[in-house]
């Protein structure tokens, strides 16, 4: 226990930071919670608090904030030496009751005395072959072509740094051509995992995806998208099938904000996604170019989204960007260089600390719902069977179960059982998976009832019967109340207007049926409820499913309201379900 506030530690949270007049109340909910101190406390009262442990670090969607020396109105009296150190015993003892982690992060030296207040992260999990524990934040990584998205993640994920000419990326291209053109056309996905105590784990410490997973108490999942034009429809794909919690925006001090890299931006932001800056290559510039370039990213594209600059150089400025990160009041700026290593650290400890869940409802929460897994990939495999890669956003699946699959062309459901699950990650076999976790699962042949070869992954779901219901069901019409981002001249959205809708893990043409109490959307920022209506075939929607619709430069986005019943129509025979 000494450990955790020996010199060593000290320097670890950046010895003493200043502290203020006064902390804002305790709030009844959240993942913050303040004690006075935790000097000793009967049996009964550590049960007590082990449970409200519990509930804030589910609150927290993994995670909990316990800040000690304050009264829950935010009065700071602060502790002694001794007192400090009981507390951090007791919250031990609390915390390995709900097989948690505790890790001092900030210290405060109060005025005038010997006196201290402490913050402290209390983290679900610490370390299991089986990955039941795993705590994922899923961070997309946008920005222009060239930028050094891919060579950034190379570096972060096999903890080598980059050559000067993209050496770093190689593990990360999926296909021939990305190798030859040095550009990312696929979504791919790298993973970085942290120790309890905020040790980087990667390939430099670890020599496989499975010793990575089993040295990890919190893994971050960072996803690469395509920066060029040509890719976009693949990139907001990956936006919405993967559901990534935080954005993280790269711009090279060598490469310029162009239109596609503006819609990335526009898109997260739309679909909720707290957003942070990473400035690459400032090895190869001056100082004033990289001002420019983080001037530039603001002025032109930040600023009028509300977006207020928050540099970041030093551990301290880390632990104040987490804070006021999620809670929209900055956007964190890392300046970084490859080759150099310049200011990796930083990028790496926000990484770390940022919290595992953006949302207000937890992954226990929502793995207490009837399962529903959505598929982004589908193959056979001979010997095998037809296997399903995708994300559980809901409930429980289990080995031997038996779920439905669908839906097909005329928005049908067929029963198939659960042969064999594997986690995504690193390709352990396992017996069930919970919300929140990417597996593939290996089901009982259900050929009978796919679509077309070669696109029939977009929109396939696996879910149980209970799941089906008024708000969630394949639908070939519904209502959304949408919001009008950018538009094409003066015409906008109207009625007859036919666009590709990304939900979820679909892409399909749909058209606008009706604008409720308008005639059109014409200008940015105009909203009204939408009736629209899929061209080809029944999809599975969810009442809540954010959605986004796009057109050339036309583009919107919004949640879904209502779901209309299926009217069963011969299904169109075009094989073509989006557009270019």
């Amino acid at each position: 226990m000494a450990a955790l506030l020996d010199e060593r530690e000290s320097r670890d949270v950046n010895g003493e930071l200043e502290l203020p007049d006064k902390f804002p109340p305790e709030p009844q909910n959240g993942a913050t919670e303040y004690k006075l101190h935790l000097v000793e406390p009967s049996d009964a009262r550590v049960e007590h608090l082990t449970t409200q442990m519990k509930w804030r670090v589910e609150e927290g969607g993994g995670e909990a904030v316990y800040r000690l020396g304050v009264k829950d109105s935010g009065e700071i009296l602060g502790l002694e030496p001794q007192a400090l150190e009981k507390s951090l015993q007791t919250m031990t003892r609390m915390a390995d009751k709900i097989g948690a982690s505790v890790k001092v992060v900030r210290r405060y030296r109060c005025k005038g005395g010997g006196r201290e207040v402490v913050e402290v992260v209390v983290q679900e999990g610490g370390g299991s072959s089986q990955c039941a524990h795993y705590l994922e934040p899923c961070v997309a990584v946008l920005g222009p072509v060239e930028a050094g998205k891919s060579t950034l993640l190379g570096v972060l994920i096999d903890g080598q740094l980059d050559n000067g000419r993209g050496q770093a990326r190689l593990n990360l291209l999926r296909h021939r051509h990305e190798l030859v053109s040095g550009r990312t056309s696929s979504i791919s996905r790298g993973f970085l995992g942290f120790t309890k105590a905020g040790e980087v784990v990667n390939y430099e410490k670890c020599g496989s995806i499975q010793e990575i997973c089993e040295a990890s108490a919190k893994l971050v999942t960072l996803i690469d998208l395509a920066g060029h034009r040509k890719y976009l429809k693949t990139t907001v794909f990956g936006l919405t099938a993967y559901e990534p919690q935080l954005a993280m925006l790269v711009v090279g001090t060598d490469t310029q904000i162009d239109e596609p890299t503006c819609d990335q931006v526009c898109f997260s932001i739309a679909l909720g996604m707290p957003l942070f800056v990473v400035v690459t290559k400032v090895d190869k510039s001056s100082q004033e170019q990289v001002t420019q370039t983080t001037d530039a990213i603001f002025t032109n594209l930040l600023s009028e989204k509300g977006k207020v600059p928050f540099p970041v150089h030093s551990t301290t400025d880390v632990d104040v960007a987490v804070k006021n990160f999620m809670e929209g009041r900055v956007t964190p700026v890392f300046c970084i260089s490859c080759v150099t290593g310049q200011n990796l650290s930083l990028l790496q400890r926000f990484l770390c600390f940022i919290p595992t869940e953006t949302k207000p409802l937890s992954h226990k929460l929502l793995s207490q719902q009837p399962a529903e897994f959505h598929v982004d990939e589908l193959f056979n495999v001979e010997g095998v069977g037809l296997v399903l890669g995708g994300i559980l956003k809901r409930g429980v699946v289990q080995e031997g179960e038996r779920l439905l699959i669908g839906p097909n062309a005329r928005g049908e459901f067929s029963s198939t059982m659960v042969k064999s699950i594997r986690y995504r990650i690193n390709r352990a076999p396992c017996t069930q998976i919970i919300a929140g976790q990417a597996a593939t699962i290996t089901v009982s042949w259900g050929g009978q009832m796919l679509r077309e070869e070669g696109e029939n992954s977009f929109g396939t779901v696996l879910l149980s019967e209970a799941a089906l219901d008024e708000a969630a069901h394949s639908c070939s019409e519904f209502e959304v109340e949408l919001q009008l981002l950018e538009a094409s001249g003066s015409s906008g959205l109207r009625r007859g207007f036919q666009a590709t809708v990304y939900v979820a893990s679909i892409m399909q043409n749909a058209v606008i049926d009706n604008i409720h109490d308008r005639e059109c959307l014409s200008k940015g920022g105009d909203k009204a409820s939408v009736r629209c209506r899929f061209l080809h075939h029944p999809e599975f929607l969810r009442v809540g499913n954010r959605l986004v619709m796009r057109e050339g430069p036309t583009k919107a986005t919004g949640e879904v309201s209502k779901l209309l019943p299926l009217k069963h129509t011969t299904p169109t025979t075009s094989h073509k379900r989006y557009s270019n």
